[in-house]
């Protein structure tokens, strides 16, 4: 299991990415550690990438993870929020996610490439070279910390 993150203050978006099996505790605990970071706001656009993770989900864990993002005021806040993801079971998670948090400014979308992330999120300057750029030192941070 391995999840990191990167803040691209210039866009007003952090890319996240998950490796392995990973579990809601563990979406939780990075999501906490990441609204603690001095260069996090409320309203940045994000991108979590999970084409190598394998998300363990049931419907108690979206329960789990819909009531944290409800107790949390600091991801109320109107944003857009893309899942980059290659696997089906994926995709229907991100969908039921996205059905539970509606009523919030939340505007979630899953996509497979980085072109359908990049036009979803509207950002002025960002390319698919620099989101795959960001994306691939977020996979080499994790090689060099073993």
């Amino acid at each position: 299991m391995y999840m990191t993150y990167k803040i691209v203050r210039e866009h007003n978006l952090v890319v996240e990415y998950y490796e392995g099996d990973i579990g809601i505790h563990d979406i939780i605990a990075n999501k906490t550690k990441l609204s603690k970071e001095a260069d996090f706001r409320s309203t940045d656009n994000m991108i979590l990438d999970l084409r190598h993770a394998n998300v363990q989900m049931d419907k108690n864990g979206l329960q789990k993870i819909v009531a944290f993002y409800k107790s949390q005021k600091v991801f109320q806040d109107e944003r857009k929020v893309v899942y980059l993801t290659s696997k089906p079971g994926e995709v229907v998670n991100t969908i039921l996610f996205s059905k539970e948090v509606e009523e919030y400014r939340m505007r979630p979308q899953t996509v497979s490439t980085f072109e359908a992330a990049i036009l979803f999120l509207s950002i002025d300057g960002l390319e698919k070279l620099q989101l795959n750029n960001i994306i691939e030192e977020l996979k080499e941070s994790n090689n060099t910390s073993q």
